[in-house]
């Protein structure tokens, strides 16, 4: 994103003007409360996950929490129910295989064709003998495209909003914008408790 384009923005301006968003991902995220380019700044995450480290297959063991790079070997989707499914997907790394399973998800089948490379984070369990991950965090993966690894926000979402999407904005937005937002609290007081500027609270 220019940084000369985003400083000529103001706070108060409409999220759609921001390069990549438009009118229907700013209609997405008035849902989340976010309507200006200053409310992405205290769109907070809902927790983060730990992506220090790519787990291989053959290395996970029952009850730890990894996250897993591979590729879709196959997707099938089974009904329980009155809209209720199971989603179980198989994937492969090259040192084992893993079953991920999703319950009454079946738009993420569009997603995971076989061939798909994709990222699970999640907890390890084990199943009739076989280690697999119920509902974790998915990240799709485009063909020489890097993982983003570290530890990773996740956010809200609404309407057709993807987390990676969400998590790239913020990464290109927030650091240029939160120096310009006023902090409400009197240096005096930061002073006297020893308390960080707002944009450094935010930014951390």
């Amino acid at each position: 994103m220019d940084g000369d384009y985003l400083a000529a923005l103001g706070l108060g301006d409409s999220v759609s003007r921001l390069p990549g968003v438009g009118a229907k991902r700013a209609e997405d995220l008035a849902k989340l409360s976010v309507e200006t380019i200053q409310d992405l700044a205290t769109l907070w995450p809902r927790r983060h996950v730990d992506r220090t480290k790519i787990t291989p297959i053959r290395e996970l063991m029952d009850g730890m929490s990894a996250t897993v790079r591979g590729q879709v070997e196959a997707a099938d989707e089974k009904f329980t129910g009155p809209k209720r499914s199971v989603l179980r997907v198989r994937i492969s790394d090259g040192t084992g295989r893993l079953e991920v399973a999703f319950f009454h998800a079946t738009w993420i089948k569009r997603q995971l064709q076989p061939g798909t490379l994709v990222m699970f984070s999640g907890r390890v369990d084990q199943f009739r003998g076989r280690l697999g991950m119920t509902h974790p965090e998915l990240e799709i993966l485009s063909p020489g495209e890097s993982p983003r690894l570290g530890l990773i926000p996740i956010y809200p979402l609404a309407g057709a909003l993807k987390q990676r999407f969400l998590q790239d904005l913020m990464f290109r937005v927030i650091p240029r914008i939160v120096y310009r937002m006023a902090d409400p609290l009197p240096d005096l007081i930061k002073t006297r408790d020893h308390l960080q500027e707002r944009s450094w609270a935010i930014l951390h």
